[in-house]
């Protein structure tokens, strides 16, 4: 297994298809975590800290082809929340 990123940026319709589609995206979040895929994780906030505007993933898949599937079968993935959705290798340097 090897480490990927996800980095996120909402579309337009950001905030309300996360409304449309935060349950769907929390369990399936929660299903990877469970199996032990994911590092970190979480909504990337406006300047104020009020509004998510994006999302990273720090998780494991075993290529970066797995790791594009992983993030496309995510709910707001193919919901539409984001506009621009980019996973890229990661390697863990700290903590050591």
């Amino acid at each position: 297994m090897s480490s990927f990123v996800l980095i996120c940026w909402d579309g337009p319709e950001g905030v309300n298809l996360r409304n449309v589609h935060r349950e769907a995206h929390i369990k399936y979040i929660g299903k990877l975590n469970d199996e032990g895929l994911i590092h970190c994780a979480g909504p990337i906030k406006n300047d104020a800290g009020d509004q998510s505007i994006g999302a990273m993933i720090v998780f494991e898949a075993t290529d970066l082809s797995a790791a594009r599937a992983i993030a496309d079968d995510d709910p707001y993935v193919a919901g539409g929340v984001y506009k621009t959705v980019q996973v890229q290798p990661f390697r863990k340097a700290i903590p050591a």
